[in-house]
């Protein structure tokens, strides 16, 4: 009997790593770091957090990307993933009603249909590009290492350049096209050596420069700026947004840096691992969210605090969203087992996969 393949963890610790970065960055966005803190160092510590924000995304999405260019459209991965938010939007809904919130039935039959209504737009953005994944497939294996470095700078210019030049006007481009525009890239990065050579050669100093670059420069644009409110309102965030091209290289440049270490395999990390979208469902549905950081997890307590109690608190809040998490989705991939295995199940994800697959 083959022995059963065990995945590289180095990829496994970046995804735990982009789950840590996405809940600071709630922590500080969501949870009113940036605006309401007192001092100006908790200020810019939530500017720095607000970064781990879009920055986990791009990692999370490379490597879904990184293995999906290889594999064949299943349609149970996107049963299970469509099931899976929706056990959160009801769950979380069941929270708040537990809790005494004034929540209606209408949130409660919103939450069936969350996917299609774009509450985890990242879930309706991941849904779509899958769907598209035997296109894009069929897309990049026709490419070679020049023809995908092509098409991929000209997506970049289209996808990136102009539309953050522009401030992001929102015809030329949306988070669907975004994860797409990531596919090639995955694809580039699994298969052909990376351009230019200095981000594969020093991949965690470009990581460090550009990744720090953002907060500062959005502080320094606050400073200077302050007379011109219009201003800053438009553009207060653009480098945080997923086409700021300070963004996307950092979010490279990690990817990088850890696919590129010496392969390592340790169970409990790959173990821990899959519950990482558990834990973005459950701590970032739209009606939920509010009531975590601002009733459960009490963030309002440290706004007039230094930084030092803040750091304190918003490391305690990720641990406990993380693996109380954790121990939610270990009992509903129980659950999932057992619907998933049955037959009725299996025969209608075989039968779309022979029909989707081949189209």
């Amino acid at each position: 009997m083959a022995e059963k393949k065990v995945r590289n963890s180095n990829l496994e610790i970046l995804r735990i790593l982009s789950m840590f970065m996405i809940i600071l960055a709630h922590y500080g966005g969501h949870g009113g770091i940036i605006d309401q803190s007192e001092t100006a160092s908790g200020h810019i510590l939530g500017l720095f957090m607000k970064t781990g924000g879009k920055l986990g995304v791009i990692c999370f999405v490379l490597i879904s990307t990184y293995f999906m260019c290889e594999q064949k459209f299943k349609s149970e991965s996107l049963l299970k993933t469509y099931l899976q938010t929706v056990f959160y939007a009801v769950l979380d809904f069941i929270f708040l009603l537990i809790a005494g919130e004034a929540v209606g039935i209408g949130t409660g039959i919103k939450s069936l249909f969350t996917v299609f209504l774009g509450d985890y737009w990242f879930v309706t953005a991941y849904i779509g590009m899958y769907l598209f994944q035997p296109l894009l497939k069929k897309c990049t294996d026709t490419l070679d290492s020049r023809s995908s470095f092509t098409v991929i700078a000209v997506m970049t210019a289209v996808f990136i350049i102009i539309p953050f030049a522009l401030g992001n006007v929102p015809f030329l481009t949306n988070n669907l096209v975004y994860f797409c525009y990531l596919f090639f890239v995955g694809n580039h990065l699994r298969k052909y050596t990376v351009k230019p050579n200095f981000l594969s050669r020093y991949p965690m100093p470009v990581f460090i420069i550009c990744a720090s670059a953002i907060p500062l420069l959005t502080f320094l644009m606050e400073q200077i700026l302050k007379s011109h409110p219009a201003v800053v309102n438009r553009y207060h965030f653009i480098l945080y947004d997923l086409n700021s091209p300070l963004m996307l290289i950092a979010g490279i440049a990690l990817f990088l840096y850890f696919k590129q270490r010496q392969p390592t395999a340790i169970r409990f990390v790959n173990q821990f691992a899959r519950n990482m979208f558990g834990v973005y469902l459950l701590h970032d549905n739209v009606y939920f969210r509010s009531f975590l950081w601002h009733k459960l997890l009490r963030i309002d307590s440290v706004y007039d605090k230094n930084i030092a109690i803040i750091i304190a608190h918003a490391l305690i809040c990720v641990c406990i969203i993380m693996f109380c998490a954790a121990l939610i989705e270990i009992i509903r991939r129980f659950i999932e087992n057992k619907l998933m295995h049955s037959a009725l199940i299996q025969r209608l994800c075989l039968f779309w996969d022979a029909h989707y697959s081949t189209l």
